[in-house]
């Protein structure tokens, strides 16, 4: 087999097996090389030459001319790619001209002698033929991809003949290295100027004992420490050290010191590695729904309570603007990682919590109605429900409840490290253009009082609760699904969505499942009164007869809806399949119009007027019903602050004043309100309806 030679120039320099030896001659036997150590000659055949080079022990070195400038030796000791994208394009447009030059003396060494010869004439006609086919170039955007390399190119000049040649020379010089032709101009300006051994120690000690503190002082307290340490070093040495600016001893901190250095001193080593560290990037999925996130914002905007038209019961003269605000309300929001559509959302005064979440699943889990825009329908067919739900470590998103509803419809809670919300970075970014497209309204917060200046938003506020809600389903259908998104690559979600529909969504085998499946899971036995929670109780035949035959020890799984009291769902678990049973509930007059938060608070109150002795009277409880309505209408009609409790019952209490507003055609004849019913059913409560002493039995 016929192994090839290897070229190098004839008398060059190379290394075999760590000593250097000079090229002299090649003969029919192989390469003679003579050693600069003892003179003597050695001949190597192209086989062995080969294998020598293979193995590490022949090495060509790099022919540098003695006449190279110094700025040109230490550009070569990197490579091209290490310097900054525009030296790098400088370099590419040398390499252009000094390339075309070598292929015409290659062609001219192979026999024909009129292509080119070096002199200025020859230098300035390939100049101006590559300079023209450049420009060229730079017209056709398939040629040059870069828009800037293009502008660069039609603008460039050509460079004339003596410039060239100094060009090829560095080319040749340099053996033919890229990295010869980067431009100099960093060694331009004059050279920064030597410190003292004693001042660099000073300061790099002050540095170490002083700067790189976790109470974090300034560059500003560093200099004047510096300053008072030369001050003292000058007066027992008799030193003249001169303290640097405030300015030089920053370059010299960050030049002498690792950023990732100084902050795990000043900042701790977790915030560090936050910062400095690269940040994963995970496989973007391939269906939608595959993978959502969810996760809750407070929304820069405040909104008014709905009075549908009442008006304020306030004094003559007294600033109105400020009456009526209801706060600022939250988001919760899930999000497709694959699509980025907005999969389902919750919008609610209250902080968050699992009802906030399992509003969200139910959104996620169901149908979204159409918007109108102008006049024009704007559908939103999106909903699914995830393989994973990625989600911080809130503890709404630990509970037992969001868990046992994973487990019921079959999917995966993932949650992300602490503090690492990069993890879930859709969401996050999701907020930040909530934050500045849809929260322009009346009652703007901009989310720092340095933003806001002089805006006032409680005077400024309008916006209502429902039609938040409104005007954001809006802005998810007709404005964020129709944008073009940059991780999408310019598509739109919505196109997206439409790409990945065909490959299908998964969904729980009834829209009931989706109901119970998010409800507060319970354990609890059937008492003589049925299923007791919070001093409620749930009862119906089916129950009565499991507690018959299995006795009031045993617990059953049941689920309640936090926002529907009326109705317990209890789990027959003695057959398969499980049987489900819907308990009605035996006080439908005590929770007509709550939801379990405003259970527990009415429950609450009622326990601070009972002795601890003693259990919860359904009479204290109606009679806490009473005054908290009472309570919450007066001060809404008086336009006065409400906080979140007070607030649900005057929002339950104001459709039972309207109702009671209008006129019927037996006010006239009937007694007044007041005569005939309480005060608190005057002033908007609901009714209560039976008789207390139906039910005190339970309670005695």
């Amino acid at each position: 087999m016929i192994v090839p030679f290897i070229n190098f120039p004839l008398g060059s320099s190379v290394r075999i097996e760590d000593v250097t030896h000079t090229y002299m001659s090649r003969e029919q036997a192989g390469c003679v090389f003579r050693s600069e150590v003892d003179g003597r000659t050695v001949t190597h055949g192209s086989k062995e030459i080969a294998s020598l080079y293979f193995s590490g022990k022949f090495v060509i070195p790099r022919q540098l001319h003695p006449a190279l400038p110094a700025g040109i030796r230490e550009n070569l000791r990197r490579s091209l790619s290490e310097f900054p994208d525009h030296r790098q394009a400088e370099a590419e447009r040398r390499l252009d001209y000094v390339m075309t030059i070598d292929g015409l003396e290659e062609r001219r060494k192979n026999g024909d002698g009129t292509l080119f010869r070096r002199n200025a004439r020859r230098y300035a006609s390939v100049a101006r033929a590559v300079a023209s086919l450049r420009r060229r170039r730079a017209g056709v955007p398939g040629l040059l991809p870069d828009a800037a390399a293009r502008k660069q190119a039609r603008a460039e000049a050509t460079p004339s003949a003596p410039t060239l040649r100094d060009w090829m020379r560095r080319w040749e010089r340099s053996g033919r290295e890229p990295s010869a032709l980067v431009r100099l101009d960093d060694r331009k300006g004059r050279k920064p100027r030597e410190l003292a051994p004693a001042l660099v120690d000073l300061m790099a000690e002050a540095v170490r004992t002083f700067y790189r503190q976790e109470e974090g002082p300034t560059i500003r307290l560093l200099h004047e420490y510096v300053a008072g340490r030369v001050q003292q070093h000058n007066r027992e040495t008799g030193d003249r050290l001169t303290p640097l600016t405030e300015t030089a001893l920053h370059r010299f901190v960050t030049g002498r010191f690792g950023a990732r250095e100084l902050a795990e001193a000043r900042l701790k080593p977790r915030k560090a590695a936050m910062r400095f560290d690269a940040k994963r990037r995970r496989a973007s999925p391939k269906k939608a729904c595959e993978v959502i996130e969810i996760d809750h914002v407070l929304l820069d905007v405040t909104v008014v309570r709905d009075r549908g038209g009442e008006p304020l019961e306030t004094e003559e003269g007294s600033h109105r603007r400020k009456r009526g605000i209801a706060g600022r309300p939250w988001l919760t929001l899930a999000i497709c990682t694959a699509t980025r559509c907005v999969v389902g959302w919750s919008i609610s005064l209250d902080p968050p919590s699992y009802v906030s979440v399992m509003l969200c699943l139910r959104s996620m889990l169901s149908a979204k109605a159409d918007v109108s825009v102008n006049g024009r329908a704007v559908v939103n067919p999106v909903f699914g429900m995830p393989k994973v739900l990625r989600l911080d470590n809130g503890k709404e998103f630990h509970s037992l409840a969001l868990k046992a509803a994973a487990a019921k419809l079959g999917f995966e809670l993932l949650y992300c490290p602490r503090r690492a919300p990069w993890e879930k970075g859709r969401v996050e970014r999701f907020f930040g253009e909530v934050q500045r497209n849809f929260a322009t309204m009346p009652g703007r917060t901009f989310g720092s009082p340095e933003r806001r200046g002089d805006y006032r938003p409680h005077d400024r506020a309008r916006m209502t609760m429902g039609e938040i809600r409104v005007l954001f389903a809006i802005w998810v259908a007709a404005y964020y699904h129709q944008k073009n998104h940059r991780g999408l690559f310019h598509r739109t979600p919505m196109e997206v969505w439409q790409e990945m529909s065909p490959l299908g969504v998964d969904m729980p085998p009834s829209a009931r499942d989706v109901v119970v499946a998010t409800a507060l899971p319970l354990l609890k036995p059937i008492q003589d009164t049925g299923i007791e929670y919070l001093e409620l109780h749930w009862d119906c035949a089916e129950l009565e007869r499991l507690r018959e035959l299995h006795g009031r020890k045993r617990k059953w799984r049941c689920a309640l809806d936090p926002l529907d009291l009326t109705t317990m769902t209890v789990w027959d678990d003695t057959v398969e399949p499980n049987v489900e049973i819907r308990a009605t509930c035996q006080e439908p007059d005590l929770i007509e119009g709550l939801d379990l938060d405003m259970w527990k608070r009415l429950r609450n109150r009622s326990k601070e007027r009972t002795p601890e002795s003693e259990r919860v009277r359904r009479e204290t409880l109606a009679d806490a019903r009473v005054e908290m309505f009472e309570r919450a209408s007066r001060d809404d009609r008086a336009g006065k602050p409400l906080g979140r409790g007070k607030q649900k019952f005057a929002d339950a209490a104001r459709p039972a004043r309207a109702v009671a507003a209008l006129p019927t055609p037996e006010a006239a004849e009937a007694p007044s309100a007041a005569a005939t019913h309480s005060p608190a059913e005057a002033a908007g409560a609901p009714a209560r309806r039976g008789s207390v002493a139906t039910r005190s039995q339970y309670y005695d």
